[in-house]
């Protein structure tokens, strides 16, 4: 299977915060994760600047794996980030159901 990727227009942040922020206000792509000691959340670096984060990484890119990935495909987070490890590129993943992005240092 052929992945075809996209990059999303504008530089991203990602976000550490004490407290789930009000998404209706944010705009753009965004991903928000809550786990039992970590909020998280990929943003707009324009979006940032409005929220209050106690840590913060800037100006990553964000690819978009065109059309929807079966849930019964195994192996493709492996290859993409395969390859841009081979590139040197640090990896950060956002997934969802039908779609999956990717988080990227330096693309």
């Amino acid at each position: 299977m052929q992945l075809n990727l996209h990059k999303l227009k504008g530089e991203y942040s990602i976000l550490k915060l004490d407290s789930l922020p009000d998404v209706r206000a944010i705009d753009g792509f965004f991903a928000l994760t809550r786990t039992d000691d970590e909020i998280s959340l990929v943003c707009l670096n324009s979006e940032a600047d409005k929220l209050n984060p106690y840590a913060r990484e800037n100006d990553y890119q964000v690819l978009r794996v065109a059309g929807q990935l079966d849930f019964s495909l195994v192996g493709i987070l492996a290859r993409m980030t395969g390859a841009l490890a081979g590139a040197g590129i640090p990896v950060c993943d956002a997934g969802k159901s039908l779609a999956k992005y990717t988080i990227d240092g330096e693309v």
